[in-house]
């Protein structure tokens, strides 16, 4: 019983790794811009990696919690030690979840006044690689 249980957990936390290192890399910019296309909106990338943060945050809270309330009843297993660190690995996963959430939120506020802040108008002179932006 102490040994499927471990599996599970296990499986769990591959899961929830897994996951979100995948919110992560969803968040990081696919290419680089070129000196001929309009420069990017100041702050996105700081806002989807702090949504993808939130968002990992709270499916490792919620699977840290799940794995908690499954094994409630690990006190009456015939293994005792297992009964008594079947607490452990949920608390951790429901910690570290909670953690990531709220360092997505000071990343998301910040994307936030950075986008509010662009500036009004931005020129753009000089054909191919060599180019300057002018912001005013």
């Amino acid at each position: 019983m102490a040994r499927r249980s471990a599996e599970v957990s296990l499986r769990a936390f591959r899961v929830a790794l897994a996951a979100a290192l995948g919110f992560v890399i969803a968040s990081f910019p696919s290419r680089t811009a070129s000196a001929l296309e309009p420069p990017p909106s100041p702050g996105r990338t700081k806002i989807t990696s702090g949504i993808a943060l939130m968002v990992s945050g709270a499916v490792v809270t919620g699977l840290g919690a799940g794995l908690y309330v499954a094994n409630e009843n690990a006190d009456r297993a015939a293994c005792v030690p297992c009964a008594k660190s079947s607490w452990i690995f949920p608390t951790v996963l429901m910690g570290i979840g909670g953690a990531m959430f709220v360092a997505g939120i000071p990343v998301f506020v910040l994307g936030q006044v950075e986008r509010s802040r662009a500036p009004a108008a931005v020129v753009s002179v000089g054909p191919f690689g060599a180019s300057a932006r002018f912001t005013f």
